[in-house]
């Protein structure tokens, strides 16, 4: 799966367009989120919903 995302750390220490994650369908009801694995992208442009309030200070 393609988790585009953006968050407070986008245009101030992270590329301004957002991250994503490549993720695997989850064989149970829970996805884990590794912050150390987002690499930056140019498009699709993140949908609004994925803008996260928080600051994600690590990954590349």
């Amino acid at each position: 799966m393609f988790l585009p995302f953006t968050n407070l750390t986008n245009r101030e220490t992270t590329y301004s367009g957002g991250r994503h994650l490549d993720l695997r369908i989850p064989e149970g009801d829970f996805i884990y989120l590794n912050s150390n694995k987002p690499l930056d992208f140019l498009v699709p442009i993140v949908p609004t919903q994925n803008y996260w309030e928080i600051a994600i200070k690590a990954g590349v």
